[in-house]
């Protein structure tokens, strides 16, 4: 796989709500890996995304110390779900995950999955968004975005500037 350097891209903004739910699955888990959803939309641009919903792993998942699986049926009930409440305007975003070793740059499997969700049509995120949670003195979100190149196939990854709103 063909991965195009890491670079500095656009804007997520998340809701305040939203980041404080991560966290306290992150803390519920620690010092195990955890993750979930991320739902939103893209504004017109394209530049800019809004993250408004958190999707937690749910209640079949397992954690380790460096890896979790999620309750797929359970998040997909959960994104049909909110993508209907929304009135088709809330999307499936991408994902998030802690790191409970504080990495926080992408794994080769965290590439493989941007570039498995970029790619899969059924997905509907051809740039999709995965969110690393580490904890230092304070929990700290990194947000990347993928997306493929169309002549040459790569995978082109780019850190996103997380804002916050209320």
């Amino acid at each position: 796989m063909r991965i195009v350097p890491q670079r500095v891209g656009g804007i997520a903004w998340i809701s305040e709500k939203c980041l404080e739910s991560i966290i306290a699955e992150a803390r519920r888990c620690f010092p195990l890996e955890t993750g979930g959803v991320l739902m939103g939309y893209w504004t017109p641009t394209k530049v800019e995304v809004v993250i408004t919903r958190s999707i937690g792993p749910g209640p079949a998942s397992t954690h380790t110390e460096s890896t979790f699986e999620p309750d797929t049926a359970y998040q997909q009930d959960q994104i049909n779900r909110i993508y209907a409440e929304s009135n088709r305007i809330y999307t499936y975003l991408g994902d998030w995950h802690s790191h409970p070793r504080l990495a926080e740059g992408l794994s080769p499997r965290d590439k493989r999955t941007l570039r498995m969700i970029a790619t899969d049509r059924r997905a509907r995120a051809p740039s999709p968004i995965v969110g690393i949670l580490t904890k230092r003195h304070t929990w700290n979100l990194i947000l990347w975005q993928g997306s493929i190149q169309r002549l040459t196939c790569r995978l082109v990854v780019t850190r996103l500037h997380l804002r916050r709103f209320l």
